[in-house]
Parts: structure tokens; C-alpha cells; sequence
């Protein structure tokens, strides 16, 4: 709620604080009284000529690492359009960061390997699994049988 919403509020319902109990300071009531002045951006930077060429130098390194990190985010997320397997550092490292969204689903690293990639990448590409080409040995498993409700 603005200030004004609460002064007006208060008004209303007939419970406004008298001036010498109001918790809005004198400033910020000559600043509402004013219309909210808009203060002054920028001002005088202080510092030697030296200590200002390093901070413009740090700034532009960081800009620069920011930027590769951009472009290598960029990529991924380019990359990551019609899904597949993502190569970068592990979470300790830091992980990818990257969005997903509803619907996607994300498997476990462990479980991504040799003989389940291709099987992942079929589904990626076609949406279903055939079992074609593989000599994947599927365990199987009847869930009825699982099932408490039908014990």
C-alpha cells in the first residue's frame, strides 16, 4: 500500500494520527507534499586517476568473463531447442544453469550411459521407443504384481 493509500485509508475510517504522533518522517512528508522530487542520478566520482583506471579495467574484464559466460549459456540454451544430452561441469563445479519447462523431463547423470543413451536418444528424436537396434536387456516387471490394492 503507497503512502498516500494509507494516509487516505486512515482518513476515511476516521482514525488519521494527529502530526505529533505521525511515524512518517519530516523529510519524506516534505518529499509527498512536493509531488516525490525525482533526485539526481550520477554525481562526482571520487578517486585517483589510477584508482579509476584500475575499476574501469575490473570492469572491463568482468564484462568480458560475464560475456563468455552469456555466449556459453546462449549456446546451451540454443542447443537444448530440440533436447539432448548436456555436456559441462558437474553440480559441485558449479552445473549448467539452464530452464526448463513444464513437461521436460530430466534424468538422473548415473543413469545416462553407454547402452541407455541411444534408447534416450530415440525417444528424444521419434517420442517413443521401439526397441530397435538395441541389445539393451530391459528388466520386466509386471506392476499389477506390485500392486498392494491387488494383493
Amino acid at each position: 500500500m503507497s503512502l498516500y493509500e494509507n494516509i487516505n485509508k486512515r482518513k476515511k475510517k476516521g482514525i488519521s494520527r494527529p502530526k505529533s504522533k505521525s511515524t512518517i518522517s519530516k523529510e519524506n512528508y516534505a518529499n509527498m507534499k512536493a509531488g516525490f522530487p525525482k533526485k539526481e542520478k550520477g554525481g562526482k566520482v571520487k578517486g585517483s586517476k589510477k584508482d579509476l583506471k584500475n575499476i574501469v579495467g575490473e570492469l572491463k574484464n568482468a564484462s568480458k568473463m560475464h560475456l563468455g559466460q552469456s555466449k556459453r549459456i546462449d549456446k546451451h540454451l540454443k542447443s537444448m531447442n530440440k533436447g539432448g544430452k548436456l555436456e559441462g561441469p558437474s553440480h559441485k563445479e558449479g552445473g549448467i544453469p539452464i530452464e526448463v519447462e513444464g513437461g521436460e523431463y530430466i534424468i538422473k547423470k548415473d543413469s545416462v550411459n553407454a547402452k541407455t543413451l541411444p534408447i534416450l536418444q530415440e525417444i528424444n528424436n521419434t517420442g517413443q521407443y521401439t526397441g530397435a537396434n538395441s541389445d539393451y536387456d530391459f528388466p520386466v516387471v509386471d506392476a499389477r504384481k506390485r500392486s498392494k490394492k491387488n494383493a
